[in-house]
């Protein structure tokens, strides 16, 4: 092989890892069944449920969550002494090969400032959840009665 090709080769080698490392993150997340629940008319916030599963061979963090729809937490009901209480959660680490369970009485989504999508059933909401590592993935989650999937 002659120096040209070989330095071609180099340069063309390192220039394809270069442009890999800062291109989009990977996304290692599975996110399934999420949903929005419908507001009573006289609420002023509501729940979300679903799965993110952690599916690729590094940990993560969950830094944000947020939605056009209204303002969204990340709540964890505790019960002590027969009280229960959420607990605004913050910076979620989830292993690789681990789920966060998002269901009632434990780790949900709390909305708020709810538009008129959420308020009326009507069409999906949009959530974003923004990963230290793995970026931004967008879930579409449709509005149900706490009892419909």
């Amino acid at each position: 092989m002659n120096r040209s090709l070989l330095y071609k080769t180099i340069i063309s080698a390192a220039l394809l890892v270069f442009l890999v490392s800062c291109g989009k993150p990977v996304t290692q997340f599975k996110m399934t069944g999420f949903k929005v629940v419908q507001p009573p008319s006289v609420s002023e916030t509501t729940a979300g449920y679903g799965t993110i599963e952690n599916i690729g061979k590094n940990t993560d963090t969950l830094i944000l969550i947020s939605s056009d729809s209204g303002h969204v937490m990340l709540h964890k009901t505790d019960i002590t002494d027969g009280q229960a209480r959420m607990i605004h959660m913050m910076n979620i680490e989830i292993k690789p090969g681990e789920k966060l369970v998002l269901k009632p009485m434990s780790y949900h989504l709390m909305l708020g400032n709810l538009d008129d999508n959420i308020r009326n059933k009507t069409g999906d909401v949009t959530l974003y959840f923004e990963f230290k590592n793995s970026g931004k993935i967008e879930v579409k989650a449709p509005v149900r009665s706490l009892f419909e999937d």
